[in-house]
């Protein structure tokens, strides 16, 4: 039973990453600009509904690029996904986690997959890698706005 169940997961995960192969993601700044600034009309909404509940939604979080490199560069990783999270200070956060081909997150690797060839190498002289068990790299806190705010752009303003 369960190896019909991780079957249809499997065939499930590749239908959804193959459908994902087909998005262009790609928008042009005009679209992404209206749809910032619809969420941010809604956002404030939101905040005026949820006085006695507040939940603070952030305008944009940014992060590095060698951190969201890290997430990419794990072994077997095909894409990226962002969820949103509730953080301790009950803010809306951004989750960012690698997806696998069978469209699930990375949450674990095993131990020198996420690393470069050359140090997997090494690593895995010292310790076999199916052995050991790691967390992925999966990000958090970024830089919030408002608060710590990028210049405004085109698609922004």
């Amino acid at each position: 039973m369960e190896d019909l169940q991780t079957e249809i997961f499997q065939q499930s995960g590749k239908k959804l990453m193959d459908g994902l192969k087909k998005i262009s993601h790609f928008i042009k700044p005009s679209k992404a600009r209206s749809f910032i600034l619809r969420f941010r009309g809604l956002r404030k909404t939101l905040e005026h509904q949820n006085k006695h509940n507040p939940l603070f939604f952030p305008n944009c979080e940014t992060f590095r690029a060698d951190a969201v490199r890290q997430i990419l560069d794990q072994h077997g990783c095909e894409g990226l996904r962002i969820h949103l999270g509730v953080n301790d200070k009950q803010e809306i956060c951004m989750v960012l986690a690698g997806v696998d081909c069978n469209a699930k997150d990375i949450v674990k690797t095993k131990m020198g997959q996420h690393l470069s060839s050359s140090a997997a190498i090494a690593f895995a002289v010292a310790a076999p890698a199916a052995e050991i068990e790691n967390d992925a790299v999966l990000l958090e806190d970024g830089q919030r706005c408002p608060k710590n705010c990028p210049p405004p752009s085109e698609i922004t303003n």
